[in-house]
């Protein structure tokens, strides 16, 4: 695309072979970021559910099921771009050949397809993430602060420390994570 976007030259097939690509790529990127936050929510707030669940087959699994969901929802995108060409003088069919360039152009009728892909692959694993990573710090904060046991170690009051200072690293680790991802 960014080799040689204008004019297109290299046919309506690779233009929507293009679409295709470029949106897959898209969306299974979100979908993995979000597939890798749960998995730190799991391990985090559910650490027994996750060694009961864990292992290579599995992994390739939901990687495998991204991708097809991934290339799934990119087809809209493939299936309306096109090759579209600027006509000179406007309103006559005369055709400016150099003016071809591959996009969608037009959104298929009663389907706000860019619209919903905004939703389904931002807004909303924006709001998983931010709900992760939420839960995830509060677990932290509630362990360091003896609520689910993490308090309950006995021994040096210097060892208490060094776990609640580890755990407000953590949650820092958490924010940055978050907000680097936004």
């Amino acid at each position: 695309m960014y080799w040689h976007q204008y004019p297109w030259t290299f046919g309506l097939i690779f233009c929507k072979l293009r679409a295709l690509i470029s949106e897959t790529a898209s969306y299974v990127s979100v979908l993995t970021v979000v597939a890798f936050s749960t998995e730190r929510y799991i391990a985090i707030c559910h650490p027994l559910y996750l060694r009961a669940i864990s292992g290579l087959h599995r992994a390739i699994w939901i990687i495998g099921a991204l991708w097809i969901v991934s290339l799934i929802c990119a087809l809209p995108f493939a299936v309306n771009t096109e090759i579209t060409y600027v006509f000179y003088p406007y309103n006559t069919t005369n055709i400016v050949q150099e003016s071809a360039m591959c996009a969608m152009v037009s959104q298929p009728e009663h389907v706000p397809l860019t619209e919903l892909s905004t939703i389904i692959f931002f807004i909303l694993p924006m709001i998983v993430i931010a709900v992760l990573y939420t839960n995830m710090g509060i677990a932290i904060a509630r362990a360091s602060d003896g609520k689910l046991g993490g308090g309950k170690l006995k021994g040096s009051i210097h060892r208490k420390n060094k776990k609640n200072q580890s755990n407000k690293s953590i949650i820092r680790m958490l924010c940055k994570y978050f907000y680097g991802l936004i």
